[in-house]
């Protein structure tokens, strides 16, 4: 979650939080609207290591990618990552590297776009999202986060992803049907963007002893 000339951005992990805990939702609004009254947690190493091990395990499916041979793209430009992303998608390349993704109000860098070949927006092709993580087994939020991505995507090519895709920790890629979720993430979003709305930095909500 971050302000960019007064307007909130919102990344799927937000999404995720909210769904996790409204009150922590709202504390990383806080510190958005009131920067420098509350201090973040500083990452423990617990933490860091995970998401070094993360890194790795990302980096892993990406040398997977080239190594089978398939025409790998990457933004080369952070500032330009989401107009290089649309270049790319519409030159049709094989995968897309840390995709820069948006919708309304949205945004967000998906780990691979594998493309497949369904029309769309763009041609006789389009994309999937593919997701990388470090657990053995897929977990129900992490559809939350694939689901966040296949709108942004279904935004960018006209067609929403028929599948969404996790590729674990021991390296096994497993596919879930978008529109089994999309009802689900819909309600999700709708409630997460009221709560934003309703924002009042003198009323946060009362955590949830169970989170």
């Amino acid at each position: 979650m971050q302000k960019r000339a007064a307007r909130l951005i919102f990344s799927p992990s937000d999404l995720m939080t909210f769904l996790e805990s409204p009150f922590a939702s709202w504390m990383d609004r806080f510190h958005v609207e009131r920067p420098g009254v509350l201090i973040p947690a500083e990452q423990d190493d617990e933490r860091a290591l995970l998401a070094k091990m993360g890194v790795a395990h990302e980096e892993r499916e990406l040398a997977a990618l080239v190594a089978a041979g398939r025409d790998v793209w990457s933004p080369p430009n952070r500032k330009t990552a989401f107009e290089d992303t649309m270049l790319a998608m519409r030159a049709g390349h094989d995968v897309i590297y840390q995709a820069a993704l948006r919708r309304d109000d949205f945004a967000g860098h998906a780990d691979f776009l594998i493309r497949v070949e369904e029309p769309s927006a763009l041609g006789s092709f389009s994309y999937e999202v593919s997701d990388t993580k470090l657990a053995r087994r897929p977990k129900p939020y992490f559809l939350v986060q694939l689901c966040a991505y296949a709108a942004m995507l279904e935004a960018a090519q006209g067609v929403r992803p028929a599948f969404v895709h996790v590729v674990t920790g021991d390296g096994l890629t497993h596919e879930f049907r978008t529109e089994d979720y999309a009802h689900y993430f819909r309600a999700l979003e709708q409630a997460f963007l009221a709560a934003q709305a309703a924002f009042d930095p003198e009323h946060p909500p009362v955590p949830d002893a169970r989170a």
